[in-house]
This record gives C-alpha cells, sequence and structure tokens, in this order.
C-alpha cells in the first residue's frame, strides 16, 4: 500500500495531465467536434511549435555539450522574428536576406561581448527583449 502511495505522490502531475486530456476528450466527443487524439490535432499541434523543438533541442546539445546555459534565448527569437517580420513584410526583403541581416549581428554581439556567461545572458535578454518590444511597439 506504501509503495502504491508512494507511486501517486511522485507522478502526481502526469496522473492529473492524463485526467484533465480524458475530462475534454470526453467534452470535444459530445459535441461531436472532432476528437483531441486524432492525427490532424497531432501534427498541428507539432507544425505550430516546431520552432520550440528547434530551439529546445538547440539548448539541449548547448547544456550537454558546453555546459552552459543561455537565458536570452526567448527575447532573442523575439527580436530576430521582429526584425525579420519587418524586413519581409514593409521592406520586401526576401527570406535568405532577412535571416543574414537578423542573424549577422547577434554572432557580431556575442564574439565582441566577453562577459561572465551568466552576465552576457542577462544582458543579451534585457537588450533583445526591450528592442524587441519596441520594433512590435513601432509597427503597431
Amino acid at each position: 500500500m506504501a509503495y502504491i502511495l508512494n507511486m501517486f505522490k511522485r507522478n502526481s502531475l502526469l496522473i492529473a495531465l492524463v485526467l484533465v486530456m480524458i475530462f475534454f476528450e470526453v467534452l470535444i466527443q459530445s459535441t461531436d467536434k472532432g476528437s483531441l487524439f486524432s492525427p490532424q490535432n497531432f501534427t498541428n499541434i507539432i507544425y505550430q511549435n516546431s520552432y520550440v523543438i528547434i530551439l529546445a533541442v538547440g539548448m539541449l546539445f548547448l547544456i550537454i555539450g558546453c555546459g552552459n546555459i543561455d537565458l536570452s534565448v526567448g527575447s532573442i527569437v523575439a527580436l530576430i522574428g521582429a526584425v525579420a517580420g519587418v524586413l519581409m513584410v514593409n521592406n520586401e526583403y526576401n527570406i535568405y536576406m532577412s535571416m543574414a541581416i537578423c542573424i549577422l549581428p547577434e554572432f557580431l554581439i556575442m564574439l565582441k561581448i566577453k562577459l561572465n556567461d551568466n552576465y552576457e545572458a542577462l544582458t543579451c535578454d534585457y537588450l533583445f527583449s526591450e528592442t524587441g518590444r519596441r520594433v512590435r511597439a513601432f509597427e503597431a
């Protein structure tokens, strides 16, 4: 009995996730709107979150290979996405030119800044998040 209680205690979040998924599956099935577990739904989830998967794999390689954790990844993605969108939509640059313009400054900044990894990450986090906010606010 103690083993079963210990197992429930260790896996309580997973059990809660399964219960919530079953609840929503029953709710969706009762309205005849499809299925939560349909192949099309899984495909949509993977397509919509593919950039998160790519970032997670890159961070995994960074952590395993170098032992470093980069805290500014989300801010860099926000800045590069905002700048690339402005370049492609407003300035009508092609995708390859936009990618080169967006990646080059990050590469140069990382080469020039020789700080402690944590300071560099926090500095870049603030710099890129603030710049991304200003670019999105400028376009709105």
